[in-house]
């Protein structure tokens, strides 16, 4: 079974399942719970697995997290606005947010610490995908805007 299991890329799973229907033997589980507690052993690590991924894919240049941020060097930095920025509310209410400011205040450091919060992070600018018009001479049809548009993300964080 955990060669069936790996071939399908069920690998968490596989790993699992000697532990699992062990758990269901000693605890007289049925094969429902058995196979729901390897699925969800194999979601929780493809769901990680997936988060590695895009923060790859983001390219943070250092980890930073909020709690790392110094408020003491940055007194007029209000604490609410960042709390607030935190809930990350800004993406589901489709609204921009800009960090200004002279060098050195922290905007990287605050601007990378919200990105590692996204459930799906920011990409850096240059991972934007490049338009592929054809060299027909035709303006894009509305199906190649829709390809287009579907491959940007929700986010982007920009830098200087």
């Amino acid at each position: 079974m955990r060669e069936h299991l790996a071939y399908l890329g069920l690998t968490a799973a596989a790993q699992h399942l000697s532990t699992a229907l062990d758990r269901a033997q000693a605890e007289q589980l049925s094969v429902t719970h058995v196979l729901e507690a390897l699925l969800e052993i194999e979601v929780r690590e493809t769901k990680a697995r997936r988060q590695r991924g895009r923060l790859r894919f983001a390219r943070y240049p250092v980890y930073k997290t909020l709690a790392q941020f110094d408020f003491d060097f940055q007194p007029a930095l209000d604490r609410q606005v960042v709390a607030e920025l935190s809930t990350l509310r800004f993406i589901e209410e489709r609204r921009n947010v800009l960090l200004l400011g002279p060098p050195g205040v922290g905007k990287t450091h605050l601007s990378i610490a919200l990105g590692w919060r996204l459930p799906k992070p920011a990409t850096a600018p240059t991972s934007l995908p490049r338009p592929t018009w054809s060299r027909v001479s035709r303006p894009p049809t509305m199906k190649d805007r829709t390809v287009q548009a579907a491959d940007v993300p929700e986010s982007v964080g920009v830098d200087d």
